[in-house]
């Protein structure tokens, strides 16, 4: 019995560091763009979602957009280090034309070399979502 405790212990040491990290994401939209600055609500949030960015923005290599609501830096001086900044496609608008941009091995190509250059100029963490059609 002396052995068994401390191999239970372990089971249970190794079974915490499995399992995924509880999350905590606020959605910032064109209209609710209002960021708490109090860090004492913003603290352990772990994702913020920027939204929208019309999809159809990346279909040419000229006139990528900028970012949407605030920039991405000052998004960041909001939360605890760490926290990760996504960008959401799509959203509330007629964006079924957006489908045409992935209807081809060569339009995916240049959507998704766009949209990957954007995101690093932006200085988002990653691309969370695409919403591609929500007609009102």
């Amino acid at each position: 019995m002396y052995f068994a405790r401390p191999l239970v212990w372990a089971n249970v040491l190794a079974f915490s560091t499995l399992t995924p990290a509880f999350r905590n994401a606020l959605y910032i939209d064109e209209w609710h763009p209002g960021i708490p600055t109090n860090h004492s609500i913003t603290t352990g949030i772990t994702h913020v979602i920027m939204a929208f960015v019309d999809p159809l923005n990346f279909s040419t290599v000229s006139g990528l957009p900028s970012a949407p609501l605030m920039p991405v830096g000052d998004v960041r001086t909001n939360f605890d280090n760490g926290t990760k900044v996504r960008v959401a496609l799509g959203g509330w608008g007629p964006y079924s034309a957006s489908f045409g941009l992935v209807s081809t091995a060569e339009n995916r190509t240049t959507f998704a070399a766009n949209l990957a250059d954007w995101v690093e100029q932006q200085g988002y963490d990653f691309v969370g979502e695409w919403s591609p059609i929500a007609i009102n």
